[in-house]
């Protein structure tokens, strides 16, 4: 089952993903736009894997309705790593699908990062990048408290000191959609805030401000 990741171990690994895209023709303040959905991706694929292997061990068989979210045919992890070629395509396929299949709760949760974009993400540097987040494992039994949602954080934080420009040029923010009070990233215009619960709107406040 493995021990559950810490903080600063989940922090480093996306630090190395953001080295990753040094030297290649991604802006850095579009780094964390193609991270924390990868990351996210990841997240829901190791999480539905644990469900499953739990599903087989207590009942012999899988049942859709006992996961969190739903996988389509195609669009696991595992599906996006073994493509040969035209990675980005199999990529953003996957996400959509996984969009599709869970439209309730994760429409548009993996933004419009230009996957399919061979001359800014040619096929070997999505497979490092693909790579690098496989050697983690996130999902629920590895993942403590609220360790990915302060990730999240401190990427965002991260970044907006790397380009000297403020957090609240973000086009993000955070909503509790997994069981545990776990957070999951979810991509929206900084206009839709108004429309989130008081103590969200006070949450995005701080992290655009790096207030306390």
């Amino acid at each position: 089952m493995g021990q559950p990741i810490l903080l600063a171990e989940l922090e480093s690994h996306l630090w190395e993903a953001a080295n990753i895209l040094r030297g290649n023709p991604v802006d850095r303040t579009d780094w964390k736009s193609y991270i924390l959905p990868l990351l996210f991706f990841k997240r829901v694929c190791d999480a539905w894997d644990g469900e499953h292997a739990a599903m087989l061990a207590e009942y012999g068989e899988d049942s859709a309705d006992e996961h969190r979210f739903q996988i389509r045919k195609k669009c696991h992890w595992q599906d996006v790593r073994a493509a040969p070629r035209n990675v980005g395509t199999a990529l953003a396929n996957a996400m959509r699908g996984i969009e599709a299949a869970n439209e309730k709760h994760l429409y548009g949760v993996f933004g419009d990062a230009p996957w399919t974009n061979k001359e800014r993400l040619p096929d070997e540097f999505l497979k490092d990048l693909i790579e690098h987040f496989s050697e983690i494992t996130i999902g629920n039994s590895r993942v403590a408290s609220d360790v990915i949602g302060d990730a999240y954080e401190f990427l965002i934080r991260a970044f907006a000191d790397a380009t000297n420009k403020k957090a609240g040029k973000l086009v993000m923010s955070l909503k509790r959609t997994w069981k545990g009070g776990v957070r999951a990233v979810v991509f929206e215009p900084l206009a839709l805030i108004a429309r989130l619960g008081s103590k969200t709107r006070k949450r995005m406040t701080r992290i655009r401000t790096g207030s306390k």
